[in-house]
């Protein structure tokens, strides 16, 4: 047996639990700033009115956070360090010698973000591997049946397109829409050997059973919202809901949202598109459970 005086034995089980422990003070060295963790990532976000003040605020909450890195045994790889910065064109900081500059796009789990939110890098990405997906959806329908096919199709194509859609969807310009249902068609004709092109789009929905893939999206992003009006939770952001909701006395059974920011980014902000999103929804809503919702979302997407 060997005793260990630093650290924790990779894939241990009580490993994430002593990294939590570890690393549970950083948002207390970093306030009044936020940070944003699932795991062992960690995102701070810097927020101000002024240019000036963003990079003077990005830069002491770097400095402090390298600091507290350091007094519990940690080193940060700066030149692993990423920095993105909205609606403020490119910026640089120089912390402890080292210049890091802001990047045009940034992965994080899983969703690539850039600086314009316009979601075109993470969706051309799902794209390419959705596109690549192609021969092998080709080949299988040499073996299985359509309905067994199904199964794969959400698996691994629908799951793919649809992935964090409550992040991006609403905010999604009509050129990225077309580019999402072509490579969604494009490998229904593949799997239905329509290289001729003579079914049309809803021929093959009703083959596979399936719906618009745009739809999917709707729908998906419509329950992320009702869950959290309804549900209450998370606490931080349904708080920012309902500052910008409302009861209308003639339709007591919604709730009413408006916006509240004219700028591009504060338009594309989930909690001002709750107005877009809730507005869409042409029933009332607000003292259904989530199983009944679901239901009527349906009913009304059929009749759409």
């Amino acid at each position: 047996m060997e005793s260990i005086n630093a650290g924790c034995v990779q894939g241990s089980i009580i490993g994430p639990l002593l990294f939590n422990i570890l690393t549970s003070d950083l948002y207390k060295i970093i306030l009044p700033n936020t940070v944003v963790s699932y795991a062992d990532d960690s995102y701070v976000v810097v927020k101000a009115l002024t240019r000036e003040d963003l990079l003077t605020q990005t830069r002491n909450c770097l400095t402090k956070h390298f600091a507290w890195l350091k007094s519990i045994g940690m080193v940060c790889n700066t030149g692993k360090t990423e920095m993105m910065a909205f609606g403020v064109g490119e910026v640089e900081v120089e912390v402890e010698n080292v210049i890091i500059k802001s990047t045009e796009t940034m992965k994080a789990l899983g969703i690539v973000l850039d600086n314009k939110l316009n979601w075109e890098p993470h969706i051309t990405k799902m794209i390419q591997k959705c596109r690549s997906l192609l021969f092998a959806f080709r080949y299988l329908r040499r073996h299985l049946e359509i309905p067994d096919i199904k199964y794969i199709l959400n698996a691994h194509l629908v799951s793919r397109l649809s992935y964090a859609a409550p992040v991006w969807s609403h905010s999604m310009k009509y050129k990225l829409k077309l580019k999402l249902r072509s490579v969604f068609y494009n490998t229904l004709r593949v799997i239905l050997r329509d290289f001729d092109r003579k079914m049309s789009r809803q021929s093959m929905l009703n083959e596979f059973q399936m719906e618009d893939i745009i739809v999917t999206l709707q729908k998906r992003t419509s329950v992320f919202i009702f869950k959290i009006i309804t549900n209450l939770s998370p606490f931080n952001l349904i708080q920012k809901f309902m500052t910008k909701s409302y009861i209308n006395e003639r339709k007591p059974e919604r709730v009413e949202f408006f916006n509240t920011s004219n700028s591009k980014f504060g338009k594309i902000c989930i909690t001002n598109a709750a107005k877009k999103i809730v507005d869409s929804w042409n029933f009332d809503w607000l003292y259904m459970t989530i199983s009944e919702f679901k239901e009527r979302l349906r009913e009304q997407f059929r009749v759409d």
